[in-house]
């Protein structure tokens, strides 16, 4: 389970790799000392100053700041600069090996304490102490600014989530999850993963996603904004711009006709309660609630057999996108646990209430880069069937971390 934090990993700053980072701060108070993380700056083309507000005359204080235009908000505290990122691009496009890519893109925090099997096995075994000791619940998680894990993001996706998050009011954490979700859903069907090779046990790559937020969390927007970027993409299948799978409620058997006819099934919604029967939903409404001992199976893609009155159904490669969102209450309840751990398989999500925003904010070249993203997964990770394994450096820290464990 993961808060709006997302996890245990503690980090306070982003490494400064696209040339500004972006100061996050709730308003401190007396009895106070809690914040926001800080996180890396949007894309350059995305950082405006308004002439006559605040934030233009905060950029205004210095020659240098008035050449690296941001966003500021006093109530929060925290600043947007961004300087010119032509050389920081220039560096990319240089880069002549993948090790080389790799380093300018990923945050250098990511691999703190994985330097070989030793540093492995004890950051895994202090991880494990640490959590036990600490008796906080998920809410408690979701507000402390200690613990995330956007920073496993590459940083040029976590610069354009931030600043889209910060434009629409999300919480850029449940962004950048509702990122990932959509994204692995246009691997193929068929494709699977696996530790080592001649692995019998294989998973789909899917990540399944519930997140819950207050009310006004502005969770249709994130829910609309993440599914547009699949259907109202020009590269998108026709299956796809038609949103032949998606579903909000559902019967068992429409979603099996789902994954028959276009090898995909999408349980999209931004109600957890009409998805999924809580005690917050009207069970009198009509709508048909999932069943989540049956879904334990289908949001891992495992392979199913079914004998009804329209005859055999086998779904063998297929592949199903759960992205939920509700009233935390309401997803509280589903996350009970439960006999058949459907509540296992969920990556899920707590939003606190209040987001910073700012809706001059520019996301124009975050959005186009997201978008442009998509169309370039619909015509390569969808093409062709995989079944992809780590590589030795990975398989050895990942040995090291389950004998810790």
């Amino acid at each position: 389970m993961s808060s709006e934090a997302g996890g245990r990993a503690a980090v306070r700053r982003w490494p400064d790799t696209q040339g500004g980072e972006i100061a996050t701060r709730r308003k401190r108070k007396a009895n106070s000392a809690q914040s926001c993380a800080v996180v890396p700056a949007p894309l350059a083309e995305d950082c405006p100053a308004v002439e006559g507000s605040p934030a233009a005359k905060s950029t205004q204080a210095s020659p240098a700041s008035s050449a690296s235009p941001g966003l500021a908000d006093t109530d929060f505290n925290f600043n947007f600069r961004c300087s010119d990122k032509r050389e920081s691009k220039g560096r990319i496009r240089a880069a002549a090996t993948t090790r080389d890519l790799h380093g300018l893109i990923h945050v250098e925090s990511l691999f703190h304490g994985f330097g070989d099997e030793t540093d492995a096995y004890r950051t895994a075994q202090d991880a494990l102490r640490s959590i036990f000791e600490d008796q906080r619940a998920h809410r408690d998680l979701a507000d402390d600014s200690d613990v995330a894990y956007n920073h496993l993001c590459p940083s040029p996706f976590a610069s354009a989530l931030v600043a889209i998050s910060f434009k629409e009011g999300w919480r850029p954490e449940s962004a950048l999850q509702d990122f990932k979700a959509t994204a692995v859903f246009l691997e193929h069907p068929g494709t699977r993963l696996a530790i080592k090779p001649g692995d019998q046990h294989v998973r789909a790559p899917n990540i399944q996603r519930l997140t819950g937020a207050g009310g006004s969390a502005r969770k249709s927007s994130k829910t609309t904004y993440f599914t547009n970027c699949l259907v109202g993409s020009a590269a998108a299948p026709q299956e796809f711009r038609d949103r032949e799978f998606f579903c909000q409620d559902s019967t068992l058997r429409g979603i099996y006709d789902a994954i028959l006819a276009t090898s995909s099934a999408a349980v999209v919604s931004d109600e957890a309660s009409i998805t999924y029967l809580t005690p917050i939903s009207d069970p009198d409404s009509g709508v048909y609630h999932l069943a989540q001992n049956t879904m334990c199976k289908l949001v891992n893609a495992e392979a199913m057999d079914a004998l009804t009155g329209k005859g055999t159904t086998h779904l063998t490669e297929h592949r199903l996108m759960h992205r939920v969102s509700g009233q935390t209450e309401a997803c509280e309840y589903i996350m009970i646990p439960k006999a058949h751990c459907f509540q296992k398989r969920m990556d899920f999500t707590v939003a606190p209430d209040k987001s910073p925003s700012n809706a001059l904010q520019g996301t124009e070249a975050s959005d186009k880069f997201i978008k442009d993203f998509f169309a370039w997964l619909f015509t390569t990770a969808n093409a062709e069937k995989k079944t992809k394994r780590l590589e030795r450096h990975a398989l050895t820290l990942w040995r090291a971390v389950e004998k810790a464990t």
